[in-house]
Parts: C-alpha cells; sequence; structure tokens
C-alpha cells in the first residue's frame, strides 16, 4: 500500500576539512552581512572570501584526487 520509509546515510567528502568548513561559515556569515547592509564595502569583502574559498575547494579537491591517484 505504501513505499518503505528507507534510511539514506550522507558521508561528508574526505577532501573537506575543518579549515575548509570554517573558511564556509566565514564566507556565509560575510554574505549575511551583505545581505543585511548592501554596502559595497560589504561585497566587496564577502565576494574576496568567495573567491578565497573557491579557490581552496578546488586546491584541496584537486589534491585529493592526485592523492587517490597515486595511491593506486
Amino acid at each position: 500500500k505504501h513505499v518503505p520509509v528507507r534510511t539514506v546515510r550522507v558521508n561528508k567528502p574526505a577532501w573537506l576539512t575543518p579549515a575548509l568548513k570554517a573558511l564556509m561559515k566565514e564566507r556565509d556569515k560575510a554574505y549575511t552581512y551583505f545581505k543585511k547592509n548592501k554596502s559595497p564595502p560589504s561585497w566587496e569583502a564577502y565576494r574576496e572570501l568567495r573567491n578565497l574559498t573557491l579557490m581552496s575547494v578546488r586546491r584541496d579537491k584537486l589534491g585529493y584526487l592526485q592523492f587517490l591517484e597515486s595511491i593506486r
């Protein structure tokens, strides 16, 4: 009659370090601050953190993938 409920576990990515999570949190706080103020300096602060976070995520993810390839 009903579809059974299934529990699905979501594992965090191995390349997601505590430092990256802290950077993401800081970026999100800067975005929230910008949304409240709408000032050019707060946009610049958010934009710099956004770009730094994205660069760090890409670097760490690539490093992790290269590590996996090296142990094969």
